[in-house]
């Protein structure tokens, strides 16, 4: 009897443990999946992973809900996913910080490649030099470099933040130019800085210029990276500067940016294998690319593999211009 009990009860256990035990990764999801933004509501990043989340709804079949971790650039997003439970329901919706706060941050106390599991890209992310419309004889990047050269301590470019300011800074010491930095608290001060003619020359993403150069207010000199924007067809790349150090910089700093989703290590294969497919059937879907044009943004899709090796590269590009900077992490 006292045999039978102890049967009994052990049964129980496991029968009891089996219930506790999470989901195997075949049945993934049967729950909704948390998609973890860096940014606060409301922005465009904030935006545009909404809409991600709301195409990924019926091909998962459970809800993708939107969790806002603002602060830090992003570091607070991205070290809570990276520490969460590798079983799919955390996900970040992650940008070039991931390459860059290894470089940048002092508190940043995990490995962007060793502590995640990139998944796919979503959405490139063009960025552009424009300078103002104050300096009517300037159309082309390479005029941009001689007339900086021509009138050294008399340009100024307007920093929106740590990150494109080191950009610039790369882009600065490649081509000789002679500009000076003025750093403001994001692109808000900064234009208004330049619609007062105190600063000439930003550098930001192609969503937000667009707007204002279709207004006369700036004019976009040159976008980064290898390819034409969609967005801005006419404009061209650093690749078709003049100068071989320019054109060089698409290699490593100033290269097209992205957002992509990221789990944490050791991610099921299953799981990867799910996200990656059903991401890359929502950056071919029309209507999601419509939506993304409106924030400026270009459909990315890619394998886990692909969007691995383009953080490598990223990873050590951010390295290469902080030492170059000689950047300390804040």
């Amino acid at each position: 009897m006292i045999a039978a009990t102890k049967l009994a009860a052990g049964t129980l256990a496991a029968a009891g443990l089996a219930l506790a035990a999470p989901a195997p990764a075949a049945d993934y999801p049967n729950k909704p999946v948390r998609l973890v933004v860096g940014q606060p509501p409301g922005g465009p990043t904030d935006l545009a992973a909404r809409v991600y989340a709301d195409k990924m709804r019926p091909l998962l079949g459970q809800p993708m809900i939107v969790e806002n971790k603002p602060g830090a650039a992003s570091q607070i997003a991205i070290v809570q996913v990276a520490k969460s439970e590798p079983d799919g329901y955390a996900i970040l919706y992650g940008g070039l910080g991931l390459a860059s706060l290894p470089w940048m941050s002092k508190s940043y106390d995990i490995d962007s490649l060793r502590d995640t599991t990139p998944i796919s890209m979503i959405v490139a992310v063009p960025t552009a030099i424009a300078v103002s419309s104050t300096l009517p004889n300037i159309r082309t990047l390479d005029e941009l470099i001689a007339d900086t050269k021509a009138n050294p301590g008399k340009r100024f470019y307007g920093s929106m933040g740590a990150t494109d300011y080191l950009t610039m800074q790369g882009f600065r010491l490649a081509s000789g130019s002679q500009f000076e930095s003025i750093r403001f608290n994001g692109a808000a001060p900064a234009f208004q800085s330049m619609y007062a003619g105190d600063v000439q020359i930003v550098y930001t993403t192609v969503g937000i210029l667009k707007p204002l150069a279709d207004q006369g207010k700036l004019r976009i000199l040159a976008v980064a990276g290898k390819k034409r924007s969609a967005l801005v067809p006419d404009v061209p790349t650093l690749e078709e500067s003049k100068d071989p150090k320019v054109r060089d910089l698409p290699n490593n700093l100033l290269s097209t940016g992205w957002f992509g989703i990221v789990g944490p290590a050791k991610l099921p294969q299953e799981v990867v294998t799910k996200l990656n497919g059903d991401t890359v059937k929502v950056t071919h879907d029309p209507d999601f690319a419509k939506r993304m044009a409106d924030f400026g943004l270009e459909p990315l899709g890619s394998t886990p593999e692909e969007f691995a090796a383009r953080l490598r590269v990223d990873l050590a590009a951010w390295q290469r211009i902080t030492k170059q900077m000689n950047f300390q992490p804040e």
